[in-house]
């Protein structure tokens, strides 16, 4: 199965650099990652309007439990790389998530986990 994850800003700031997917790029399932937000670039979070789009992984995955492992063991550990507006918003922020677990738009997966949150359309 493949997923799109679209990474979405937490709070509202400045684009810090243009590194900080790379690390997941190393991961043998990522078949694509891009940046839709450059460094030096003002971007906006969930506050006061929708969030920007930060960036965008692809990866393939054999089983839904796979993907989880992913979200949770690389998705989930990311820096987020803004600098953010207002200090307060950026404690303990991570990247936004809709569904307030995993850092993606409802719209791109397919997704049950132990905890009841279920997804919206498949990737397959």
């Amino acid at each position: 199965m493949q997923m799109s994850l679209g990474l979405l800003c937490p709070y509202d700031g400045k684009v810090m650099n243009n590194t900080w997917l790379e690390g997941i790029r190393e991961d043998e399932r990522v078949i694509f990652i891009s940046y839709e937000k450059g460094a030096g670039e003002t971007v906006n979070g969930p506050k006061e309007t929708l969030p920007d789009w930060l960036g965008e992984v692809r990866a393939l995955f054999l089983s839904k439990e796979e993907m989880v492992e992913f979200l949770e063991s690389k998705i989930m550990t990311l820096q987020v790389p803004v600098e953010p507006k207002n200090e307060e918003d950026a404690v303990d922020a991570h990247f936004f998530l809709p569904m307030k677990h995993f850092p993606f738009a409802p719209s791109t997966y397919e997704l049950t986990h132990q905890d009841g949150h279920n997804g919206g359309a498949t990737n397959e």
